[in-house]
């Protein structure tokens, strides 16, 4: 729609002149009221559709009574219980059934229980339902209802050809022969329905404040419902008492096996702690472990003393041995060794040096007494090296021993240190078993004891922890259905299904119903609307007799309406003036000569043209013959007096389309056409052009640049709206000085409710104002 709003300004302000103007001006105020929320347009809807929803309302409330009336009433029979507190105990440190504060899921789960397929068991097979007419078909009595005497079924049968019969017979007696079931199957498949079925009628609400349960049956019969209802909560009741039985016997049995069990695992332990004794051959084993501590405290000092002796033999072995390895080597070595012997033999070297020196420098290099004093040196020195030696040896051999005394203590102390440890997994050993005899002791000795008091209790008389506060009885009036409500809920419903389809036939609603509409959807200006010849003395008159006929009508007044639109339209009264549409049969040959018949009864010079060569229409519409019209004066074979007849009701004149040519576009386009319409715009006052539809040809759109106006007829709720855009987007295209919009054929009735907002569209509230 924009785009053609845009073509429009673009087109008026590149081709027309300030007369185009006002055609256009709705366009910005449509726009504007399209962004908003118009309530009145939407009540205005719904009133114009009225009948929709009258219409869907009656039928679906019609329903509604039908399926009520159908409906089987049930009846909902109700009886309250209370439960109480658990307090019974089979056990001290462990119940049997648990007991304590009652809370808000406590009582959900009793009324879990009360609807649980194990409890609906017992209820079926306590009251027979399997025998009962409303849980077994085949008990209950036949009723004939309306379709039984149509005999529908007879009547479809005659319907299925004889083969079908036969093969259907065929195979269903396949299906018999593979689906046969004992009398104990089909006995148990009845059984499990039942059991659904009477499942299916039972409701517990449970209070959130108290510990009342509200047991609730539905049923189609009343006095079954009280029953059943009854019958749930009295074997809900039973299952209670039962339970502690049974409880109070399962915890005799256990704690007659727990009381076996135990004295056997007494017995046990104690043999195990009498062997234990005699494998460690326990006397006195306390006193064993201080001696033991007090050696391993001795042999650890021992241990130190060897470590250290050892540690410092190393030493002196390793200082000897790197002194030997250097450079002075013995004589190195020999000096921090405190052997009295090398300190001897090292005092007599130092005076044999002395002496040598002293001779060396007195004597010759090979005196006798000279190499004596030598030789004497060199075996000095040789004791030394020898005396050094075996110190060395003898080092070597005291750091051997040192090491051997070292590892010998180490191995005691791991000795005596295994034996501490072993002796202590004894005593940990020999504790345990105490404490395990001990321990079974005391069990046994409790267990024995509750396995007396609950031989006592199961003797005793055994209370329920659920009481009937309030049994069913048969309810006098049907819970369902609750007919009035449903009839007005479904007719709330249906009033607003109606609305709904009200509005969804309105959006795929194609066509246009009001004015307004066409101005928001196109942009351009509208001249008025052309009624329906409706009512008793307008129905059977043609829409341009109805002008000289019925001249106060509403159709006689919408037509003067859409002259007066005409002549306001621009600054100049318009001379020329075109009507098209965008599709065939949308009334413009009507509008057109009833325009003309119009204006004729007001004295007024007027001519009315068919310019449809393919498909004339106006002589039909007059009733005369269409024997030599404008397709031969454009031809040239006559003159335009020989053409022009005049209509003798009104005065109006008028030319035929004439005979059928090949070629009327080339003709309706010749210099002709064009001298004719300036020769027609000065002899007369008005002149009317019927066109062709500008979307089926292009006829029209080669006058419409020549006439002063061009209107636009659209068909009430027919024309579809993307027809009438095309339409009116191809004689902007063609330039032609469109004056504005019609909306012919509209039924004044339906749409004075779609009038909204415009107060000059509205003919149906002024229609009782003029004579039919």
């Amino acid at each position: 729609m924009s785009n053609l709003s845009y073509m429009t300004q673009r087109d008026s302000d590149e081709f027309y002149d300030d007369a185009m103007a006002p055609p256009y001006d709705a366009m910005a105020v449509a726009q504007g009221d399209e962004a908003t929320f118009d309530l009145r347009q939407l009540l205005q809807i719904v009133w114009c559709r009225k009948m929709t929803i009258v219409a869907t309302s009656f039928i679906l409330t019609t329903l509604a009574v039908l399926g009520v009336m159908q409906a089987t009433p049930l009846y909902v029979a109700q009886a309250q219980l209370v439960v109480e507190e658990q307090r019974e105990r089979a056990l001290e440190f462990g119940q049997v059934l648990q007991g304590g504060r009652f809370d808000y899921w406590t009582n959900q789960t009793q009324a879990a229980i009360l609807m649980s397929r194990g409890l609906a068991e017992k209820v079926v097979d306590e009251m027979d339902l399997t025998n009962h007419p409303l849980f077994n078909p085949a008990l209950a009595e036949p009723e004939e209802g309306l379709f039984d005497r149509l005999d529908l079924r007879g009547f479809v049968r005659g319907l299925i050809p004889q083969w079908i019969r036969d093969e259907l017979r065929r195979a269903r007696g396949q299906e018999a022969e593979v689906d046969e079931y004992t009398d104990e199957e089909l006995a148990a498949f009845l059984r499990e329905d039942v059991i659904e079925w009477f499942l299916a009628g039972v409701t517990v609400d449970a209070s959130d404040q108290s510990r009342v349960l509200d047991v609730q049956y539905i049923s189609e019969d009343p006095d079954f419902a009280a029953e059943a209802a009854n019958a749930l909560a009295e074997v809900y009741i039973n299952e209670t008492i039962l339970r502690k039985f049974e409880a109070n016997a399962r915890a005799t049995d256990w704690l007659n096996q727990q009381v076996a069990e135990l004295r056997q695992r007494l017995e046990a332990s104690q043999s195990a702690l009498e062997e234990h004794r005699r494998n460690i051959g326990y006397l006195d084993i306390e006193g064993q472990a201080s001696i033991l501590a007090q050696q391993l405290a001795e042999l650890n000092t021992d241990l130190v003393r060897a470590r250290g002796a050892r540690a410092e033999s190393a030493a002196r072995f390793q200082q000897i041995e790197k002194l030997l390895e250097s450079e002075e080597g013995i004589e190195s070595a020999a000096t921090v060794l405190d052997s009295p012997l090398i300190v001897r033999l090292r005092e007599q070297e130092t005076d044999v040096i002395r002496q040598l020196a002293e001779l060396r420098t007195q004597l010759r290099g090979q005196h006798p007494r000279l190499i004596l004093k030598e030789n004497e040196l060199a075996d000095l020195r040789q004791k030394i090296r020898r005396e050094v030696e075996k110190i060395t040896t003898s080092l070597g051999n005291e750091l051997q021993i040192a090491e051997i005394r070292e590892q010998n203590t180490s191995t005691e102390v791991d000795k005596i240190k295994r034996a501490i440890e072993k002796q202590n997994e004894d005593l940990v050993t020999l504790r345990a078993l105490e404490s395990e005899v001990q321990a079974n002791n005391s069990i046994y000795q409790a267990i024995l004891n509750r396995f007396k008091e609950t031989d006592i209790q199961e003797e005793a008389l055994q209370q329920a922890d659920a009481r009937l506060i309030s049994p069913a009885v048969p309810p006098r009036y049907p819970s369902y259905p609750r007919k009035t409500l449903i009839v007005m809920v479904a007719l709330m419903g249906s009033i607003l299904a109606g609305i709904v389809l009200v509005f969804i036939i309105e959006h795929l609603d194609a066509g246009f119903r009001s004015l307004p509409q066409i101005e928001q959807a196109t942009g351009v200006r509208s001249l008025g609307i052309v009624p329906k010849l409706q009512g008793f003395g307008l129905r059977h008159l043609k829409p341009q007799d109805a002008i000289l006929e019925k001249p106060d009508s509403i159709f006689s007044e919408a037509v003067r309406t859409i002259r007066t639109a005409l002549l306001v339209s621009s600054t100049e009264a318009p001379r020329t003036i075109l009507v098209t549409s965008a599709l065939p049969a949308e009334g413009k040959t009507s509008l057109a000569l009833s325009m003309g018949r119009s204006a004729a009864k007001a004295g007024q010079r007027i001519i009315a043209i068919d310019c449809d060569m393919r498909r004339p229409s106006l002589h039909e519409e007059l009733g005369i013959p269409n024997l030599t019209g404008l397709a031969e004066y454009l031809e040239g074979s006559v003159e335009l007096e020989e053409i022009i007849e005049i209509d003798e009701f009104s005065g109006m004149h008028y030319i035929t389309a004439g005979h059928h040519t090949p070629n009327p576009t080339d003709l309706l386009n010749s210099e002709r056409m064009r001298q004719l319409i300036e020769r027609l715009k000065h002899a007369y006052d008005l002149t009317v052009f019927d066109t062709p539809p500008v979307l089926a040809i292009s006829d029209t759109l080669m006058i419409s640049k020549y006439v002063d106006k061009t209107i636009f007829v659209v068909r009430w709720g027919s024309t579809r709206r993307e027809s009438a855009v095309a339409g009116l987007r191809a004689l902007m295209e063609a330039r032609a000085n469109l004056a504005g919009v019609v909306l012919s054929q509209v039924d004044v009735r339906k749409h004075s409710g779609y009038a909204y907002g415009t107060y000059r569209y509205g003919y149906g509230s002024y229609e009782k104002h003029y004579h039919s």
